[in-house]
């Protein structure tokens, strides 16, 4: 449920980064998405950390946590692991959608069978060879 008394801004920073004319001294929201490049300079790191008390303290954090030895190794175990995690449920999806292939090979044709499982033609027709 939207209110009046949150905003919701929807940033394309594909967008912003070609955008020519960036007003990040008077709009805050640019003066965020500029903290956020990621080759942003240290003279402009210094100006919008002077124009902007919140991004001078986020900034203070992100040293503060990049130079905490076990804050970054926990961060990359944790990227590492959610990783993992996103591989392993695509691999289980695939084998799901091929065992259902593999029930479906006696009643429909290999189009069906790509089309409502997700695998490519070639792959349907690999397991039809295989279970002749």
């Amino acid at each position: 449920m939207l209110t009046d008394v949150v905003e919701i801004h929807f940033l394309e920073l594909p967008k912003f980064r070609k955008k020519k004319n960036k007003d990040y001294r008077e709009n805050d929201i640019e003066r965020w998405l500029m903290f956020l490049e990621k080759d942003i300079s240290e003279t402009t790191l210094k100006e919008l950390m002077s124009l902007d008390t919140a991004i001078e303290k986020a900034e203070q954090k992100i040293e503060y946590l990049s130079s905490d030895e076990e804050a970054m190794r926990i961060y990359y175990e944790r990227e590492r692991s959610l990783h993992e995690r996103a591989n392993m449920i695509s691999s289980a999806e695939e084998r799901k959608a091929i065992e259902i292939a593999k029930n479906l090979l006696d009643v429909l044709d290999n189009e069906t069978i790509a089309e409502k499982t997700g695998l490519d033609i070639e792959e349907i027709k690999i397991l039809r060879d295989k279970d002749c």
